[in-house]
């Protein structure tokens, strides 16, 4: 199922929750959704489901969740705990889930079993860890057996072998033409798996592209050369074609994947080189350099995050 939202945007007050996010997700692909706490990845997918008020529209196959036939069934959605009720066992929960929505109930225990949730299926929603209310939510979506999966940090609270088996049922899922878009505020969780990235920070979106694009974006592998002859060598690299800069007053930092080439060059023309390190960019460097000062969080005092708290989810 082809997924467009265009210009969706929300405010509490004056304050800018969604801003014009436009973008499209396409069947057969998992989508990471991306950004620091508080960047508006949950009020998103709360209004492409139709659960919060805003501006702009979200079609699926050409029409809103509300006018799509069959849409509780077609897409599975797990956005957040808030929903089970304390009192209610996993098996009652799904239950009444399946009843409301049409589904034979045998899908139950076939859900239950599927997240690892079969021999809790008594236990009382209250007495659950955050990883078995996780595998709750996550049995609820996959109940009607749905076309696209929206799923809000499922990884949050799981177990290695959980995340493994969550990461290997999307791929699995995915690869039978589903849409998948789930977030995460871990760029290392989601690039295992990904597809796709959106990345936003404060309501804005500043990154969507394919997951080998933004793999790309990483520097090129570098060194840091520590020499008394910091001006000769930069001039000598220059002219050899090497990109170089200024790290300190001794040191340049030279971009390379190879140190070989310019090791030789400094040794041929009497360059005495005392260190040499190896550097470079990882994934959460490049996720940090596109949203940092941009999460609502950055240098807040306690008391102030603690006003945002309630407003500020994903």
């Amino acid at each position: 199922m082809l997924i467009e939202a265009t210009a969706l945007s929300k405010r509490y007050g004056s304050r800018i929750v969604v801003d014009q996010l436009s973008f499209s997700l396409e069947p057969g692909k998992i989508t990471g959704f991306l950004g620091p706490n508080g960047a508006g990845k949950s009020t998103t997918m709360s209004m492409m489901l139709g659960l919060a008020r805003g501006k702009g529209e979200t079609l699926f196959d050409g029409k809103t969740y509300k006018t799509l036939k069959d849409g509780p069934r077609r897409i599975g959605a797990y956005l957040g705990p808030g929903s089970f009720h304390p009192r209610h066992t996993a098996r009652e929960h799904l239950r009444i889930s399946a009843f409301t929505r049409g589904i034979a109930l045998y899908r139950v225990n076939d859900v239950l079993d599927a997240v690892g949730l079969g021999t809790a299926a008594s236990m009382r929603v209250k007495g659950m860890s955050t990883g078995m209310l996780q595998k709750l939510g996550i049995a609820t979506a996959l109940l009607s057996e749905p076309e696209v999966l929206i799923l809000d940090e499922p990884a949050n609270g799981l177990d290695p072998q959980s995340v493994q088996w969550l990461r290997s049922f999307l791929q699995d899922f995915a690869k039978s033409g589903n849409t998948v878009l789930l977030s995460s505020h871990l760029i290392h969780e989601i690039a295992q798996f990904a597809d796709n990235l959106l990345v936003i920070a404060q309501g804005e979106l500043i990154a969507s592209e394919s997951l080998d694009s933004f793999l790309k974006r990483q520097k090129p592998s570098s060194f840091r050369i520590r020499t008394t002859q910091v001006d000769t060598f930069a001039s000598l690299l220059e002219t050899h074609n090497f990109q170089q800069s200024r790290a300190s007053e001794d040191v340049l930092e030279v971009y390379s994947e190879n140190s070989t080439p310019f090791i030789r060059l400094a040794l041929d023309h009497g360059i005495e080189i005392f260190e040499i390190q190896p550097v470079g960019s990882n994934l959460e460097d490049i996720f940090l350099e596109l949203t940092s000062n941009r999460s609502d969080y950055v240098s807040e005092s306690p008391s102030t995050h603690n006003a945002k708290k309630g407003r500020n989810r994903g």
